[in-house]
């Protein structure tokens, strides 16, 4: 199948770009890779999740978790009615780049009109230009020992049962201090630890009052300055973390944020001619072309925040 948008992603970048695209009469392929349910649980999902809380009682983490699935997949059937309005086809499957311009979608589900086709485990679908918003997933160090239960990224946090009572987040970036505000909205004990000295530094460079403020007014605590240099299970069912300082933080469960990786390894890229960093995120230019002409990456499978916009 022939196109002359191919998108692949499930993120508001990859959805919002389909959607521009072919309100330019473009045809246009948007390509999924999580259930064509929904569109995967989104911080933004959560947030509103838990704003949506009635406070009668605490808030289990299943609970959030199933009302931000129901929330995100609310939003995909307005976003798939859209997408059928301006006939763009919708599959849903493994992808990877068979050629510059040709990928194959493996184990697909297929939306084409108001009609689902799941008979066929492969397609092969072509187009002039290629956009990536495959986004990425938590990094996981070597030296930290993930248990998915007291030792968490944010994806096995997303899979407990229950909220903790207390956690320590380590890593002040963007991902880090959402997670530390939704947990701490919910009443967890939060504290947060990064390398960087100045609290102006942390959040991606883009902390600010107001958001400093939030963060106080939920009793979130910070540790400047001090690098975690290890962090392991203790007998009593809680976490320590051991910083460079020589100080040790004590909390139910640790959240380690410290970075992204892209989610690009199946997907073939060098068959494509698309360079990816040590992180799996797409190498760019600053209006996100790729070292492919007709190949560009949007969201934050870039590698640093592109001066552009699929959906201009």
């Amino acid at each position: 199948m022939n196109y002359e948008l191919l998108v692949i992603g499930n993120g508001r970048e990859a959805i919002d770009g389909a959607l521009a695209a072919a309100r330019r009469a473009e045809l246009v392929a948007l390509v999924r890779t999580v259930g064509i349910d929904h569109g995967g649980i989104t911080i933004d999902a959560l947030r509103r999740a838990a704003s949506s809380h009635s406070g009668a009682g605490p808030f289990r983490m299943s609970e959030l978790r199933g009302a931000a699935t129901r929330m995100a997949g609310e939003q995909w059937l307005a976003d798939r009615a859209k997408l059928g309005s301006l006939n763009v086809d919708v599959f849903c499957g493994g992808v990877r780049f068979a050629g510059e311009r040709t990928v194959e979608v493996i184990d697909r589900a297929t939306e084409v009109g108001d009609r689902i086709d799941s008979s066929s485990s492969r397609q092969t679908l072509t187009a002039r230009r290629i956009v990536l918003a495959c986004g990425t997933r938590s990094a996981r160090p070597s030296h930290v020992r993930f248990d998915s239960r007291r030792i968490l990224d944010v994806e096995s946090l997303l899979m407990l049962d229950e909220l903790p009572r207390s956690m320590i987040v380590v890593g002040a970036g963007e991902t880090g201090l959402d997670y530390a505000m939704l947990v701490g909205s919910l009443g967890v004990d939060v504290t947060v630890i990064d390398e960087k000295a100045n609290v102006f530094d942390v959040y991606g460079g883009l902390m600010n009052d107001q958001r400093l403020c939030e963060m106080q007014s939920l009793d979130i605590a910070f540790r400047l300055g001090d690098e975690m240099i290890g962090v392991e299970t203790r007998g009593d069912d809680s976490v320590a973390v051991r910083l460079a300082s020589g100080k040790v933080f004590i909390a139910q469960t640790a959240l380690v944020c410290v970075g992204r990786v892209g989610e690009t390894e199946s997907l073939n890229l060098e068959a494509a001619g698309v360079g990816v960093d040590e992180r799996g995120r797409v190498w760019c230019d600053a209006k996100g072309g790729t070292w492919a002409s007709h190949i560009t990456a949007v969201g934050n499978i870039v590698g640093f925040r592109a001066a552009s916009s699929l959906a201009g």
